[in-house]
């Protein structure tokens, strides 16, 4: 063991303890501990060599804590005055079983866990043998402890053995392995000195293995004077602070599922970690029409999402661990304005919904998805549910029935799609992940030439995440996408359909479009946030399905970030009869790259009675012209000084050479009406009316409150309208 620790444990040996009165049995050895202040309990665990004195009282963490909580702090066996067995299997776990006796002395069912050093150790092994226990946990002075790094010495048994002989040799019974640490689902925090030497010993190996662990460095401590810094008292009384609060008692944390990888982010949601899982998202606005392979991995990029549960407001505490000048937290709307200290960001979400927090530019965002409390529950052994549990499933392609339910658990990972041809009364539930990742195209044939990127050279078969063809009442909620292939969510014919609060990540392949209706009836989508690398929420017309309508419509309460495509759009495909009653209202377009508002009409369908309400589109400083790649060989290229502006709307009647299938028969636009759509730009961006002739002209539309921030755009010229051939009765008041 180090002379030098040796020493110093000696001299605080010489101040020993007063006798207390509270003392019990566990398992044959007797166990002080002392008890102060009132309120919800925390226990104290200390170090080695040390007691609750030593450790907790002279530092003064029982009085700062017992403020507000019930403080108890025993002298672990072998130290202080409680009992001092010289067997070394007296030792190890049955350290970690004194604590859960204590508690059931005390009729404490759970509580908060604070160790140091020694105790830190106790402490992990207490959330992994008994994490039911564990409200939250504060270790301090130490980290991950595994089989090839137990501390503090080889623990070689002596001649003659003494307790803390003992001690140290059963600490080979505290080791945590790494999968154990991966499943640790209890919030905790890592306080460390930053001239500590177990820092890099114990503390480092934890970060590698769980980054989404808060640790708090104390400057200019060491591994003993930590404990005197009032940074140290401060940062347990803020941690615990944090899992007191209201907006933390209604809050619920997603953890990651065994195996998934977590990001290597630092944040904080009312005080308690927040784990964050990886995505790729697309880089550049650079894209083609299916050239006969998949997008290169070079034009993605690198971005983040964290999920949770909760009516908020909650506050997050982001550490990005790189310099940044600019943080914004999108939409604009929710007027979340973010603080910034010693490169910490503070900021709090008033409401359940999606949010996008961008340091100097939307590249590798961090995405925030809070969803409202859960109101039903789901039986994993009722009749016709498929439930998935915490953990990894991979299904290929689920194939639904009449009266089936779907459940993914907030701690799941399902790689595979869900898919159903006219079933009925299905359901696809949960607050967990739908991850398509492993969903790849089938090419059919080799091409001799690779497609120049206007047209799909059809060589391959691809398969949407959900794909539902000729059914009805469906509900879809909660669950995130991940990396879709094509189509996030792709209904075709159908009616009765719900989607709410679902969200949509990682997309950066070919057409990977957000939640297409097409040719359905009575559908409500809502409360989703959808990025997409293509159009984003969108009603369209094919042939072939059991409506040749798509009607009674209605998008709301959403957050769309289109990387690729329209972000809100009736179209392009519009063989259908009628598509009409179709409402888009409350949503934010908070990303662009082509026209935010836009109906694309290139078939037969009669496009009317829409109604787009209350639509907020917001425009980056400097955005990048969206190209086509002719060929694999040329790069996108970066313009930092682009003044690029994607169209507001565009409303317009074409012959396709692809989307039209040759057909001549043309479709109209009309009775359509733009209301209270609101611009946050520097300036205002234009818009674009044109018709196809004189019979199938663009006409009848209202523009009914048109803002550039708070100021109401009175005329078509000023609001930068260009209408056109083939445009009629355009009025804006």
């Amino acid at each position: 063991m180090n002379k030098l620790l040796q020493l110093w444990f000696a001299m605080l040996l010489a101040l020993a303890p007063a006798a207390w009165a509270e003392e019990f049995d566990s398992g044959g050895v007797k166990i002080h501990y002392q008890v102060e202040g009132k309120g919800e309990p925390v226990i104290l665990i200390h170090g080695l060599m040390a007691n609750a004195k030593l450790n907790w009282e002279l530092p003064g963490v029982i009085a700062e804590l017992a403020k507000n909580h019930q403080v108890i702090a025993l002298d672990c066996r072998g130290h202080g005055l409680s009992g001092k067995p010289v067997s070394e299997d007296e030792y190890g776990v049955k350290m970690v079983d004194d604590v859960v006796r204590l508690m059931d002395h005390l009729n404490i069912q759970r509580a908060d866990v604070v160790g140091y050093s020694m105790g830190g150790a106790i402490t992990m092994k207490l959330m992994v043998l008994h994490s039911e226990r564990v409200r939250s946990a504060v270790l301090g002075g130490m980290g991950w402890m595994n089989s090839d790094n137990v501390f503090p010495g080889d623990g070689k048994e002596e001649k003659s053995p003494t307790a803390l002989d003992a001690c140290v040799r059963g600490f080979k019974r505290l080791a945590v392995s790494a999968e154990d640490v991966r499943g640790i689902k209890t919030p905790f925090l890592v306080i460390i000195g930053d001239s500590d030497p177990l820092r890099q010993k114990y503390v480092e190996p934890l970060q590698k293995l769980r980054p989404d662990v808060p640790v708090k460095i104390v400057e200019g401590a060491g591994h003993v004077t930590c404990l005197a810094k009032p940074e140290f008292k401060k940062e347990i009384k803020a941690f615990l602070d944090g899992i007191r609060s209201p907006s933390a008692s209604s809050m619920r944390i997603y953890q990651l599922p065994q195996g998934e990888v977590p990001a290597p982010i630092s944040i904080t949601a009312g005080g308690l970690p927040l784990p964050v899982s990886l995505c790729y998202v697309s880089a550049c606005p650079y894209n083609r029409r299916w050239p006969g392979h998949q997008r290169t991995t070079d034009q993605r990029e690198i971005a983040y999402f964290a999920r949770l549960a909760g009516e908020g407001p909650i506050t997050f505490r982001y550490t990005p661990g790189r310099a940044f000048s600019v943080c914004t937290v999108r939409p604009l709307s929710a007027k979340v304005t973010p603080t910034v200290k010693d490169g910490t960001i503070t900021f709090t979400l008033p409401r359940a919904g999606g949010y996008s927090v961008e340091l100097d530019g939307l590249h590798n965002a961090l995405h925030l998805f809070l969803d409202p409390p859960m109101n039903y529950r789901v039986s994993p052994d009722a009749r016709g549910v498929r439930y998935f549990g915490p953990g990894v499933h991979r299904i290929g392609i689920l194939h639904l029935k009449d009266d089936e339910t779907v459940y993914i658990d907030e701690g799941a990972v399902v790689y595979g799609c869900i898919h159903g041809d006219g079933v009925q009364r299905v359901r696809i539930l949960g607050r967990g992940i739908l991850d398509n990742s492993e969903n790849v195209e089938e090419i059919l044939r080799k091409v001799d030439k690779l497609g120049d990127g206007s047209v799909d050279v059809g060589n391959s078969r691809r398969e949407h995440t959900i794909h539902l063809i000729n059914s009805s009442d469906i509900e879809i909620e909660g669950i995130t996408i991940r990396d879709s292939l094509l189509y996030n969510i792709a209904c075709f014919g159908c009616s009765n359909l719900t989607v709410k609060n679902c969200k949509t990540i990682g997309c950066w392949r070919y057409n990977s479009d957000g939640i297409d209706l097409h040719n359905c009836r009575n559908a409500r989508v809502a409360d989703c946030f959808v990025r997409t690398y293509d159009d984003s929420l969108c009603a369209k017309g094919h042939p072939g399905y059991r409506y040749d309508t798509c009607e009674d419509i209605l998008f709301e309460n959403c957050v769309v970030w289109n990387d690729w495509g329209k972000a809100l759009e009736i179209g392009a495909e519009t063989s259908a009869e009628h598509l009409r009653r179709i409402v888009f209202r409350n949503c934010d377009v908070i990303h662009a790259t082509h026209p935010a508002i836009d109906i694309m009409n290139v078939d037969y369908g009669r496009v009317h009675d829409v109604l787009f309400d209350d639509i907020r589109i917001e425009y980056d400083t400097v955005s990048q012209r969206p190209a086509l790649q002719k060929n694999d060989e040329t790069p996108f290229v970066v313009d930092p000084h682009s003044t690029y502006m994607p169209l507001a709307v565009c409303f317009n009647i074409q012959k396709h050479p692809e989307y039209s299938g040759g057909l001549d028969r043309r479709g109209y636009v009309y009775d359509i009406t733009l209301r209270n759509i609101r611009i946050y730009a520097d300036c205002m961006p234009s818009s674009s009316l044109y018709g196809y002739d004189e019979e199938h002209a663009v006409s009848d539309i209202t523009v009914d409150g048109f803002f550039l921030g708070d100021r109401r755009i009175t005329s078509l010229e000023e609001a930068r309208f260009h209408l056109g051939k083939h445009t009629r009765n355009v009025q804006i008041r």
